[in-house]
């Protein structure tokens, strides 16, 4: 008989549910989640876990183990679970149970460890810049008390200004020197994460060819690749597009029919460095394209900003089609 199971888990305890084909419940039992446990011998057809800081961990060991899991994204199963009278983690898990004997969730997909291993590099990269730019602006705004300006300086030029600013000033320059001390220290971790991630897109031949794209690095390669993970559940490249937030929204309603900007849905990360591989090609790429005529047209007709996002759209299909078709770019004539 067919058997269909589910997990609430917490950091704790672990509450599984499991249904036959006709709805009535087989086991409903709370735990503590271990290796031991997932090793027992069940006859289900499918097993589902709900999205979450585990889910990730949860799945990759049930595939291990043969165990055929999907991962149910918990958005739309809190709409379904909402409507049970008591809210509890056993409920939950009969709930989810029953979502995954009826087919009524939306699947999540459960990366490959290696795209979870990138991911976690370039987003600890992200937050360390993210953590310098802080303290810059934190010691921008200190300085502008005392009537002294930084102007635009980056890099070494930053903290030379700096010292320079507060030469005549023991006890400004006492209050900055940790401030730049803990700056140079961000910036140290953060270029070492910067060349452990360009020397994995450089022994990954799908990352290389992503970066003939005119604008692409290797960030830019490598943070598209470890997000999609697998191409082939897109059955249409356009959708890698939306998927990543970059197409407009719509409102239709009766009468009312318009449509708006960007959704922003997907992966925050990803559609940054899109845009500023948008940004390059518009503005550093000396060597002539179709996208980048394109762009261009489209910047003195609707301005900058908006042609780079629309820019990074195109972008994001052609990386798709590229990964697709095991091309690389083609560059034409201006």
């Amino acid at each position: 008989m067919s058997q269909y199971a589910a997990f609430d888990v917490s950091l704790k305890h672990a509450h599984g549910c499991v249904v036959d084909q006709d709805g009535q419940w087989c086991a409903l039992a709370g735990w503590r989640p271990s290796r031991r446990r997932w090793r027992r011998g069940w006859r289900s057809v499918r097993v589902g876990l709900e999205t979450g800081p585990l889910a990730i961990w949860q799945g990759q060991v049930l595939q291990r183990l043969g165990v055929p899991v999907v991962c149910v994204d918990a958005r739309y199963a809190r709409k379904v679970l909402a409507c049970r009278p008591q809210k509890t983690d056993r409920n939950d898990a009969r709930g989810l149970a029953e979502l995954v004997r009826l087919g009524a969730y939306r699947e999540v997909r459960i990366k490959r460890e290696v795209s979870v291993r990138r991911r976690a590099l370039l987003l600890a990269r992200s937050r360390l810049v993210a953590m310098r730019r802080d303290i810059e602006n934190q010691i921008r705004g200190i300085l502008k008390s005392f009537g002294h300006l930084v102007g635009a300086a980056g890099g070494v030029k930053f903290a030379e200004r700096v010292q320079l600013l507060v030469a005549d000033d023991p006890e400004l320059a006492a209050l900055m020197a940790p401030l730049l001390r803990l700056r140079a220290q961000l910036s140290a971790e953060a270029d070492d994460f910067a060349r452990r991630l360009v020397e994995d897109a450089r022994h990954d031949p799908l990352c290389r060819r992503l970066t003939t794209v005119p604008g692409v690095g290797a960030l830019t390669a490598l943070a598209f690749v470890s997000t999609v993970d697998d191409i082939a559940r897109f059955r249409e490249k356009s959708a890698v597009a939306a998927w990543l937030g970059l197409v407009p929204q719509r409102y239709q309603s009766g009468e009312r029919d318009y449509t708006g900007r960007i959704s922003r849905a997907g992966d925050r990360l990803v559609r940054a460095l899109l845009f500023e591989a948008a940004h390059v090609l518009l503005s550093r790429v000396r060597r002539g394209c179709a996208l980048k005529d394109w762009g261009l047209r489209l910047q003195r007709r609707i301005g900058a900003h908006k042609a780079k996002v629309a820019v990074a759209r195109k972008l994001a299909v052609l990386l798709a089609r590229l990964w697709q078709t095991g091309e690389t770019f083609r560059w034409q004539a201006a």
